[in-house]
């Protein structure tokens, strides 16, 4: 498996594989993958030369911390590592990139994910907090990871 930045070449790749795990259409998804691109905050996970999974992230975020977006691998890739092993290298990039005033990587997931959850926890992150019907009516957990 290779991770790295992604390039125009993976938008399409990378924008089908959100659009599948959750986006409400691929012109959706373009909007989020495309951005992320050209500002090199877009990570990719490499199977056999394949695209397998996408991490965008916002940079900083809040109060100078990055904040992953959108995290999803390919179902024929899924349970190969590749969602932990992009979750690892956000947290790399993140402490390449962040000042060093801020020493938290963000994340967060629905509450009801308990595969993400796992994930996460699995990553070195811990829970930070929930905000109540956030996402779509739907409780979402919230992840710090200290750098």
């Amino acid at each position: 498996m290779r991770i790295r930045l992604a390039n125009a070449c993976d938008g399409k790749k990378a924008t089908g594989i959100l659009a599948e795990a959750y986006y409400s259409s691929a012109s959706d998804a373009a909007r989020v993958v495309r951005p992320a691109i050209r500002q090199k905050r877009c990570i990719i996970a490499e199977i056999d030369g394949q695209c397998a999974g996408v991490l965008a992230y916002a940079r900083d975020y809040s109060h100078y911390a990055n904040y992953v977006m959108d995290l999803a691998v390919s179902p024929p890739f899924r349970r190969h590592g590749a969602a932990l092993a992009l979750l690892k290298d956000f947290v790399a990039r993140s402490r390449k990139e962040q000042p060093q005033k801020q020493r938290l990587a963000l994340s967060s997931t629905k509450a009801k994910n308990k595969a993400s959850i796992r994930l996460h926890q699995k990553a070195g992150f811990k829970k930070i907090g929930m905000l109540k019907g956030l996402h779509f009516g739907e409780d979402e957990i919230f992840f710090a990871h200290r750098l």
